[in-house]
């Protein structure tokens, strides 16, 4: 999938319309939200901003914190610098990593990223080491039926340009998030599905869910 200045446009369309007119996708946030205000972070990471929407929310919810994006998307990244002011935005690359293993985070976000990554586990293993000893990872990954029936607006964009390529790479159940986690030394401190209908959020899996939202700390040795 080529994350372009096309790919950039849909989705802020698309975000636009969930965040505005469908509940579902509120709800999500707000949890994200929710979860985050139980301990509220100094220093948080939006791993895969994309143009910075959510990123804006953090700051207008936790405004004292220090609040990053990052996305591989350079459209993305340009459009949410000059949007955004108060937040600073990066370009994914090997360096990135480098730069912030001094300057660690509370809290990194993955909000519907891990599903488009080919290579889930390094990544996540690069990002354990710019986290806290004690800090957080919030992921939020699409609970889809079939690969890619989380994303219609995104393959009809596929179909217009005329390349049939699925987004996401994987399809992500709570089992295979905890089979990852174990292999990072890592653990689900806790989770939540949000659904399309009533009730918008639960701790049992409906056939009619959104999303998983799930709480990841690292392991930490007892003295």
């Amino acid at each position: 999938m080529k994350y372009g200045k096309g790919y950039s446009f849909i989705t802020r369309t698309t975000g636009f319309l969930a965040r505005t007119l469908l509940y579902f996708r509120k709800t999500e946030l707000s949890h994200m939200l929710d979860v985050l205000e139980e301990n509220p972070p100094t220093r948080i990471l939006d791993y895969g901003c994309n143009s910075g929407y959510f990123c804006n929310m953090l700051k207008n919810r936790f405004p004292d914190a220090h609040v990053c994006g990052a996305d591989i998307n350079v459209s993305a990244i340009r459009y949410a610098t000059k949007k955004y002011k108060k937040t600073k935005f990066h370009f994914i690359t090997d360096e990135f990593f480098e730069k912030f293993k001094k300057q660690k985070f509370d809290v990194i976000i993955l909000s519907h990223v891990l599903e488009h990554m080919r290579e889930p586990k390094k990544t996540l293993e690069l990002i354990s080491k710019i986290l806290h000893k004690d800090g957080k990872i919030l992921l939020a990954v699409p609970q889809e039926r079939i690969k890619g029936d989380a994303t219609p607006i995104q393959l009809i964009y596929n179909y217009i340009r005329g390349s049939f390529e699925n987004p996401h790479v994987f399809k992500w159940e709570y089992s295979d998030l905890r089979e990852l986690c174990n292999h990072l030394d890592m653990k689900i401190d806790n989770f939540t599905y949000t659904n399309y209908f009533f009730p918008y959020k639960s701790k049992t899996k409906k056939f009619y869910r959104w999303s998983l939202v799930v709480s990841v700390s690292k392991n930490i040795p007892l003295d």
